[in-house]
């Protein structure tokens, strides 16, 4: 009796198993779509195009500001909560001397490990990783 319940189980497992067709090569397009699928390739991209808009739905935005730079020690608080110190002489310029007047600051405030991928370049100073 043992014997014919192993077997009886051991070909419904197998009926089970071929059953399944998870390698099909067949392609079935979404049945919800407007128009026929687009599957032309392009080139170049217009600023039109539904993969621009993803991309910048993925892209994080950066903040722009500027502030004065003097001698002393200058903190800059960015709108997105961000808080940079800038010592006396820590900005330099190409000649290696302390650059004055009026600095510009980009920055991008990353929150999770996922914003610095969404970004796609490394963290870099001064051309190098």
């Amino acid at each position: 009796m043992n014997t014919k319940k192993t077997l009886f189980h051991f070909f419904i497992a197998i009926f089970l198993f071929s059953s399944c067709q998870k390698d099909i090569d067949q392609f079935i397009p979404d049945p919800g779509q407007l128009t026929a699928p687009d599957s032309t390739w392009y080139n170049t991209l217009i600023n039109t195009m539904p993969v621009n808009a993803l991309r910048n739905n993925l892209l994080i935005n950066n903040h722009r500001d500027s502030f004065l730079f003097n001698a002393g020690t200058v903190v800059v608080n960015t709108g997105t909560g961000l808080q940079c110190s800038f010592g006396a002489g820590s900005i330099l310029n190409a000649a290696n001397l302390p650059v004055l007047g009026k600095i510009y600051l980009e920055t991008h405030l990353l929150k999770k490990k996922g914003d610095m991928i969404k970004m796609g370049t490394p963290t870099t100073s001064d051309g190098r990783m």
